[in-house]
């Protein structure tokens, strides 16, 4: 397997490391890197017939650091970083935004604009129709080696031996935390490789 990068992922528990983390958000807003979102649910098939507390894990980051936030432990917290992201006006990247933004909104977060939204999967979709797969994993597999598979493959060991699935893994599982982290850092990170060689179909102040 290729060589994992430097990824840092942070699981805060405490009031002192939530600042930290608004401070964060709030340098991000103002920079130029590539700031990303995820969620981790329970299981999907549930996505229309639940409300709030359906999200287990909220994540925020850049290709090289990412905040894993228990979502309903600290769901005010959450409330004020997508508030936050919201107001800045800043371009924000997903992977199947669809989804997250209907998690999102069952929250009761708010939401970017959709002029502010990007999508991962659809600019790979455009940049590289030559293929038949666009999803998370595989696109970033294609684009960057073996290792984008990394997080998902310990995840999925952790989760076998321990006879959980998605309602029942817990939220703190080193695992869960890293392979949640890990799906934030690959879409900042591919998406800034479809900007970068696809900058002449982007607005200049990309």
């Amino acid at each position: 397997m290729s060589e994992v990068p430097p990824i840092q992922i942070i699981y805060p528990t405490t009031l002192d490391e939530m600042a930290e983390m608004l401070w964060q958000v709030e340098q991000w807003t103002w920079g130029t890197q590539v700031i990303a979102i995820d969620t981790e649910t329970n299981s999907a098939d549930e996505l229309w017939t639940t409300g709030r507390g359906f999200c287990r894990l909220f994540q925020i980051g850049t290709k090289e650091k990412v905040y894993v936030v228990d979502a309903q432990g600290w769901h005010n917290v959450v409330a004020e970083v997508c508030k936050m992201v919201r107001d800045s006006h800043k371009r924000v990247t997903f992977a199947n935004f669809k989804y997250d933004l209907r998690v999102m909104e069952k929250e009761g977060w708010a939401v970017p604009n959709l002029s502010n939204i990007e999508d991962v999967l659809i600019s790979h979709r455009i940049y590289r129709s030559d293929q038949r797969r666009h999803g998370l994993k595989v696109a970033a597999e294609n684009e960057f080696g073996r290792w984008a598979r990394y997080g998902k493959q310990e995840f999925d060991k952790a989760v076998a031996s321990g006879g959980w699935n998605w309602n029942t893994v817990p939220i703190d599982l080193p695992e869960f935390v890293q392979y949640a982290g890990f799906d934030v850092s690959l879409t900042a990170r591919l998406q800034e490789a479809m900007r970068e060689r696809w900058s002449q179909w982007y607005d200049i102040e990309v």
